[in-house]
Formats: structure tokens, C-alpha cells, sequence
């Protein structure tokens, strides 16, 4: 790109760290969702799906509404029930994804070096159940390998 004569202001190459895609259910904001095969997305749940695309940044009732999912960059995420500290690599929760229970798109720490979905940039306590608590994460769900880390 550049200046046109040094008249122009240099920028920043454009990049937008949230594309929308079509929900298959309900939708928790500040959860983690995973894309499927249909290009549609769902929260991500179970053990062998917990590796999320992203977080989604707004919710749904029902299937068929167009989510805006953020795949890069700095994000609030619900945390589940255990403790998170500042510096710990996080991954979705497994179990489903329900605002009682904590489960299904929150996240948690791990020490295992696989699905890792990014680093924790602040901290929230352990909690009961059904109690809410955001956590802000630099996302960056391609480090799945500790060769990578």
C-alpha cells in the first residue's frame, strides 16, 4: 500500500476478528462455540468437542439467528466454576451448555497441552454453580500443541 506522494496516512491493513454464523440452537453470549460441518455453529460440549472457534458475541432462542462469533484477540468469556488466575492457559468446559450449571462454552484451566483456547488477562474466583463471572482472554485457539506454545 503505502503513501501516495506522502500525502495519504499510512494504516494498518484491515482485519476483522469476528465473522456471523448461523446458530443450530440456543446461544449463551460470552460462550465458546464450536463450528460444524454445515457452517452453522453450537456451544462447544462433551470432551471431543471442546476445541471452539470462537467466542460468541451475542445470544439466540432458538436456531436459525445469525451469531457474530469473535475467532482472535482479546474477549470475555464466562468462566465455569474453578478458580482462573491471570498468566493460566484456558479450554472449554465439557458437559451441557446450560447458565445453571457452568458448563457447555465456559472456560477453566488446564495443564494439558492440547485445546488450549488462549490465556487468561484477568482472574475470577472459584463459585457455585449458576453464578455468572466473566474472564478476559487473549483467544487464540490455534496453540493446540506444545510444540507451538
Amino acid at each position: 500500500m503505502g503513501q501516495r506522494k506522502f500525502r495519504e496516512q499510512v494504516t494498518a491493513p484491515s482485519f476483522n476478528p469476528v465473522v456471523s454464523f448461523t446458530s443450530t440452537g440456543a446461544i449463551i453470549k460470552n460462550r465458546f462455540v464450536k463450528l460444524l460441518s454445515n457452517a452453522a455453529i453450537k456451544h462447544t460440549t462433551g470432551t471431543s468437542g471442546r476445541a471452539g472457534i470462537g467466542v460468541a458475541l451475542a445470544a439466540a432462542t432458538g436456531s436459525g439467528k445469525k451469531i457474530p462469533v469473535q475467532f482472535f484477540g482479546q474477549v470475555q468469556v464466562h468462566a465455569s466454576t474453578k478458580a482462573i488466575a491471570i498468566a493460566d492457559w484456558v479450554r472449554a468446559t465439557s458437559g451441557a451448555a446450560s447458565t445453571a450449571s457452568n458448563l457447555g462454552g465456559t472456560v477453566r484451566t488446564t495443564t494439558v497441552n492440547n485445546q488450549i483456547l488462549g490465556i487468561a488477562l484477568s482472574s475470577a474466583a472459584a463459585a457455585a454453580a449458576g453464578t455468572q463471572r466473566l474472564v478476559t482472554i487473549f483467544l487464540n485457539p490455534t496453540i493446540n500443541t506444545v510444540a507451538l506454545v
